[in-house]
């Protein structure tokens, strides 16, 4: 398959500084890096493979379908496909939390 775009949405920008800055605080520079690298490398590894990642049924009542890769053993990256194939990438996601609140807010 043909690599696709890979969009990253603020929102997902924001999830990814904010838990590499944690990595960084509580658990070193280099386990901030190790974090904030294999992260975007998911993101690269979906621009080759878009549908690798499982339907997050959590969302299913969205008008989007919403698909997780669990990149770290405590967080996913939820993305969708858009109508002409690229990739957003749309939150970094603790694997432990509800993220229907997320996705739900008004």
């Amino acid at each position: 398959m043909e690599k696709v775009g890979v969009q990253w949405k603020p929102k997902a920008i924001s999830h990814l500084k904010k838990q590499a800055e944690w990595y960084a605080e509580n658990m070193g520079i280099s386990a901030a890096d190790k974090f904030w690298n294999g992260m975007i490398a998911a993101g690269d590894l979906l621009s080759a493979n878009p549908y690798l990642g499982k339907i997050e049924h959590m969302l299913n009542d969205s008008a989007i379908t919403y698909r997780s890769l669990v990149q770290h053993k405590d967080y996913k990256i939820i993305y969708s496909i858009t109508d002409d194939n690229n990739i957003q990438i749309v939150s970094i996601w603790h694997c432990g939390t509800d993220i229907t609140s997320e996705f739900h807010k008004t």
